[in-house]
């Protein structure tokens, strides 16, 4: 989720969605409109306990749905940063086991 940005000409016209809503409005499940808002493709903020959506988002979902556009790929979370990595040095080490170093 993205934090507020006082530079956003849209700030002041955007207004958060309840996860229900996005749900309802994009035919899935409200666990994966939190999961979509956890990995980065729709952005949001938390008020109490509770997740909404900027309605910005949604919109540029759908239209990006509409015209067959793709996503702009998120960034990559820590876990998979992680995973990434650790893979990367598991091949050096096998690498460097295979030469015999």
């Amino acid at each position: 989720m993205t934090s507020i940005r006082s530079t956003d000409p849209g700030l002041l016209e955007d207004r958060g969605l309840a996860v229900a809503a996005v749900a309802r409005l994009l035919g899935v499940e409200a666990g994966t409109v939190r999961r979509m808002a956890k990995d980065g493709h729709l952005s949001g903020f938390r008020l109490n306990r509770q997740i909404r959506i900027w309605q910005s988002s949604v919109e540029r979902m759908v239209s990006g749905r509409a015209i067959g556009a793709a996503a702009p790929a998120p960034m990559p979370t820590m876990r998979v940063v992680q995973r990434q990595a650790t893979a990367r040095q598991r091949a050096a080490e096998e690498g460097i086991a295979a030469l015999g170093i």
